[in-house]
């Protein structure tokens, strides 16, 4: 790319805020216009707190990818198989959380902005709504062009990453002036009427709802091996120096740590038993309600 970007003046200030300011005026985002415009039902039902883990793991992942543009650094899995993506498809990111804006109503961050002036976003669902992404990145693009006149965006790709899984998937580009009347709709309240049918999707609002709830269940569950992570070394560090200081317990207003001696521990061997021994293993054997339940596996 010959022709340098052009800086937009807006002010964009981050988590937790999120909001976008040009001089005393704030702007709108567009993340909202899909779902309120398009299709509203599709978070109809989702507890918001589950929404804002989901936002929350997505945020994280593509901090960690914006890294590994940035400083070559790729730790966790999505950043690890991202780095794979990149390899694979020969894609060169130019800019990382390019800002753009109309600089009157609207204003948004692009994820990343290669050398051919295509526009990528990070996905980070269990399922990729496509139709979602292709009005986002759309918007995107329209802005993108208003701030670079000179310019003209080539394609738009969502990166979707999920665990050591990932895809890099093209969009359809929808039209200037249907892109027009959708921000028109946004600030002058009128009803916005959708003309196109058709778009690639994969999932109906059903599973895109429960992606939803899935994304929640995966953050919490991140958080909990990494609690467990810290009480597992904490506890091992408090072992060794109670051992080597020879102090047998350890008390304050919150807790008690008490050192355990290493002892022997007898246990019956079922398994041995009931191969060797079958009569006398059903004879004492006994049958337990266990209550419902469900099994959560992060992949």
């Amino acid at each position: 790319m010959e022709q340098e970007l052009n800086r937009s003046q807006v002010r964009f200030y981050g988590e937790p805020i999120h909001e976008y300011w040009i001089g005393d005026k704030q702007l709108r985002g567009i993340s909202h216009l899909y779902g309120k415009h398009i299709n509203p039902s599709k978070y109809k039902g989702v507890p918001e707190s589950i929404l804002q883990k989901a936002a929350e793991r997505g945020t994280k992942i593509h901090e960690e990818c914006r890294q590994l543009d940035m400083f070559g650094i790729a730790i966790s899995p999505e950043a690890i198989i991202y780095k794979q993506l990149k390899e694979q498809y020969n894609i060169r990111p130019l800019e990382n959380e390019y800002l753009v804006s109309d600089n009157k109503e609207f204003a948004t961050m692009i994820d990343m902005l290669d050398e051919e002036l295509s526009l990528y976003d990070f996905k980070t669902t269990s399922f990729l709504d496509e139709e979602s992404l292709s009005w986002q990145l759309s918007i995107c693009a329209y802005l993108f062009e208003k701030q670079n006149p000179k310019l003209k965006v080539k394609k738009l790709y969502g990166i979707w990453l999920r665990n050591d899984k990932a895809k890099l998937i093209e969009v359809n580009r929808i039209g200037t002036e249907l892109i027009y009347n959708l921000l028109d709709c946004e600030i002058t309240g009128k009803i916005f009427e959708n003309p196109i049918t058709g778009l690639p999707t994969n999932v109906n609002e059903a599973l895109i709802k429960l992606n939803d709830l899935e994304n929640f269940i995966a953050f919490e569950e991140l958080q909990l091996k990494e609690m467990q992570y810290k009480k597992d070394t904490l506890k091992e560090f408090l072992l060794e120096q109670m051992t080597t200081n020879n102090i047998k317990k350890w008390e304050t207003d919150n807790l008690i740590v008490t050192y355990v001696a290493p002892s022997e521990r007898k246990s019956l061997d079922s398994t041995k038993l009931k191969s060797e021994q079958p009569k006398i293993y059903e004879q004492y054997s006994k049958v337990s309600t266990i209550k419902e339940q469900i099994k959560i596996k992060i992949k």
